[in-house]
């Protein structure tokens, strides 16, 4: 028997549902990948090697990249996340500083975010 013209759209809901989940997976894949390399790789089994922030400046520098500030925008975006819901603790902090935004936890930055061009 021929495939109707719309059999695959007669619910959109259900695609939109499954594709959310599938999204939910990878992101929890990535996440999870990453906690256990920061904590539990060392040596050659480390597969990302974090940098500071100087260190990766003058990298980026010496290949002719320039810094481009990133928007208070985006900070304020960020703090908004965090001090959302049930995820509010003052240990959060967000900072803009140098063109780049730090996110860290109790005085200590964690990551730092910066575009180049």
């Amino acid at each position: 028997m021929p495939q109707r013209f719309g059999q695959g759209w007669e619910n959109p809901r259900d695609e939109l549902l499954h594709r959310w989940e599938k999204h939910l997976d990878i992101t929890e894949h990535w996440l999870l990948r990453e906690i256990a390399n920061s904590i539990a790789c060392e040596g050659r089994d480390r597969f990302e090697r974090c940098e500071v922030f100087g260190k990766w400046r003058a990298r980026m520098s010496m290949a002719r990249f320039e810094l481009t500030p990133l928007s208070e925008r985006v900070a304020e975006s960020m703090r908004g996340r965090l001090n959302s819901g049930n995820r509010f603790h003052h240990g959060f902090t967000v900072k803009k500083e140098n063109g780049r935004i730090s996110a860290g936890w109790m005085g200590q930055t964690l990551t730092a975010a910066s575009a180049w061009c």
